[in-house]
């Protein structure tokens, strides 16, 4: 029964309808982000999402702490009839001190959300505080406030992807009650898109996720999208688990590409020259991997956190080297304006 509920949950919250996958808006930018391989594509739908929608961090744990609120609510009801039942006055006396310090702990939780979103709606006149509380919002919405949450990131992917590929195989992908994004199988391997750079294989990111939640094993929901002349449906299916592992990467053709990507003239290292930048990236050598996809990702990843670093001085450089720490890559940027006069 509560696996049931629970996937009736996740194809309310992270399946879009025929009506989201066919909103005009949703279509321009699918055009918009459709290149002309599944790297690319893939790439450009995690890049423009990481760009411009932002991660909707009050409407996450409001929603995570009303609903928590709220069964415990429905615990002290349930729990204080059955003391009255059995004359159990005290008892049923802290239940109603109870009620009433979770109904105080949630009135300062909206106030506080009421105040920020006024100047939220100075800039969205549309914008309703109401839908901070709600599981699920419209891909119409989603664009026009620029916020997210997971399920919304999911659903919008989704949406996507099936105008981007009508015929592919594509999933909803949960940890029960933690965390949910969506994938999809290309040449019989499957992809996830999950908010940022880069685009990881199924195994990669179960992988990442037990590391996140320390966990030997991870529990995973599967929910097949499938788009026919009649609507949306899904169906269930099964993951089995491999084991991830690191690799040894070949750092060389991940600089010559990034050297090309950037426009790097490298010229002769000379002795009054001197490092000017070092930056690791947490776990992308254990995320990497000899596939065209992960690997067009991970280089588009490592170049937009470049020029985040950097900004106008991209010009500049004239040397760049990475090398393998255990699961971390470690860039070393050099320009020519760190020359230091004899």
């Amino acid at each position: 029964m509560l696996k049931r509920i629970r996937y009736g949950i996740q194809e309310k919250s992270s399946v879009p309808t025929k009506e989201e996958i066919d909103n005009e808006e949703v279509k321009i930018l699918s055009n918009r982000l459709r290149a002309n391989t599944p790297k690319e594509t893939l790439t450009n739908i995690l890049e423009w999402q990481d760009r411009n929608l932002k991660f909707w961090e009050e409407r996450w744990f409001t929603s995570n702490s009303l609903r928590l609120i709220s069964r415990l609510l429905f615990m002290c009801i349930i729990l204080a009839f059955v003391t009255e039942v059995l004359s159990l006055t005290s008892i049923t006396l802290i239940f109603v001190i109870t009620i009433f310090l979770l109904l105080g702990a949630s009135i300062p939780l909206i106030v506080n959300l009421v105040k920020k979103y006024k100047n939220v709606k100075r800039i969205i006149p549309e914008f309703r505080i109401g839908d901070t509380f709600k599981i699920s919002l419209p891909v119409e919405k989603i664009l026009k406030y620029r916020l997210s949450v997971c399920r919304d990131y999911a659903k919008l992917t989704s949406a996507l992807l099936l105008n981007i590929y009508p015929n592919s195989e594509l999933y909803s992908v949960s940890i029960p009650n933690i965390h949910v994004a969506t994938a999809i199988k290309i040449n019989n391997k499957m992809y996830m898109l999950d908010q940022k750079l880069p685009v990881l294989t199924l195994e990669k990111w179960v992988q990442i996720w037990k590391e996140r939640l320390k966990k030997k094993k991870l529990k995973l929901d599967l929910i097949r999208i499938i788009k026919d002349m009649e609507g949306i449906k899904t169906k269930r299916a099964k993951y089995t688990e491999s084991i991830g592992q690191i690799n040894k990467i070949d750092t060389t053709k991940i600089v010559d590409e990034l050297k090309r990507k950037l426009e790097i003239k490298e010229i002769d290292k000379g002795p009054n020259f001197k490092d000017y930048l070092e930056i690791t990236i947490p776990l992308y050598a254990y995320l990497y991997e000899e596939d065209d996809i992960t690997e067009f990702s991970i280089i588009e990843s490592i170049k937009n956190r470049i020029e985040d670093e950097l900004t106008g001085k991209i010009k500049e450089i004239y040397n760049l080297t990475i090398n393998q720490k255990d699961k971390d890559l470690v860039l070393k940027i050099q320009l020519t304006g760190e020359r230091n006069e004899a």
